[in-house]
């Protein structure tokens, strides 16, 4: 694989099961002439204009991921040599995208099929090549609802972003924070959650309550937060595909500071009860809901992580 200046390779594996190569490099962030390594993306095809206005969607948040990352450089597709029609009937022809001197070319398809009662999946699927070595470096489908259709993208996006440099991509990440709203002269501040890109923004509290303090479990998609819904500090358990949630923290005196452990199981928080209003730090087994107390000190002991 030809890689620009800045990109040193070390180790590229084949992966026969998923046909994805894994490339460890080395980025010299000091060098201040290195370019960012030219791709391109080309539109995902489909049978029908629904099918390719869906593909079109999904290339473009590829790309502003890729770019956003300051590694990549997506060339403007006004420059590619090959069309649609020629890739769509002959395959892709690697002297053309040389000439253009591209380091990788994703080639993706996009297929709405019915997902039964009424609703709608969508399979895409993409391929990327070395124009240089003229082989496919990595090979992926993905089929889910097509309300998902953004996750799908973010999805492709990390396998590119992992194939070219080696790292685990982060274009699926979430954010979890409080949002605020005014109304009239009232800020409301309500637990929300988006794309790391700021799509499919949500709300998941109508802002009546005071929430804080809001942290994702790193193993499971569930969020610990504080409220103060019933008018006193206590913390809640969210699990965002279901919507459902359960207090976790609901002692005496003040529940704040939540935070998970690395592997999700269990709950690191501040607590006062039988301390005469003195925070202390506990641990708590989200399994048994079992607290052990973890600081014994006459100051105030809070914000663990």
């Amino acid at each position: 694989m030809k890689l620009f200046a800045k990109f040193y390779v070390l180790l590229a594996l084949l992966v026969a099961t998923t046909t994805t190569a894994h490339a460890l490099v080395r980025i010299d962030l000091t060098n201040p002439n290195a370019e960012p390594l030219p791709t391109a993306l080309t539109a995902f095809s489909g049978s029908n204009i629904e099918e390719q206005r869906m593909g079109v969607k999904i290339r473009d948040v590829v790309q502003a991921n890729l770019k956003n990352s300051g590694l990549f450089n997506v060339v403007d597709e006004k420059a590619y040599l090959q069309s649609p029609d020629s890739l769509r009937l002959n395959g892709i022809e690697f002297q053309d995208w040389r000439l253009i001197k591209v380091e990788a070319v994703m080639v993706g398809r996009v297929e709405l099929i019915s997902g039964g009662l009424g609703t709608q999946k969508a399979r895409v699927e993409f391929r990327l090549y070395d124009p240089y070595s003229e082989k496919q470096i990595a090979a992926k489908s993905y089929t889910a609802d097509v309300k998902f259709w953004r996750h799908i993208a973010h999805r492709v996006s990390d396998d590119i972003y992992t194939t070219m440099t080696g790292e685990g991509g982060y274009f699926t990440t979430r954010i979890v924070h409080i949002g605020e709203e005014r109304t009239g002269k009232k800020l409301d501040k309500k637990l929300c959650v988006m794309d790391q890109d700021g799509g499919n923004y949500q709300c998941l509290t109508d802002g009546s309550h005071l929430v804080l303090t809001p942290r994702f479990n790193p193993a499971a998609q569930k969020i610990v937060y504080m409220s103060y819904a019933k008018g006193v500090p206590r913390l809640y358990l969210l699990d965002l595909p279901t919507g459902s949630q359960e207090i976790v923290g609901d002692f005496e005196g003040l529940n704040s500071s939540p935070r998970f452990s690395p592997d999700g199981k269990k709950l690191v928080m501040t607590l006062t009860k039988g301390h005469a209003g003195n925070p202390e730090i506990y641990e708590m087994d989200l399994a048994s809901r079992k607290l052990k107390r973890l600081t014994f000190n006459r100051g105030i002991d809070t914000s663990p992580s």
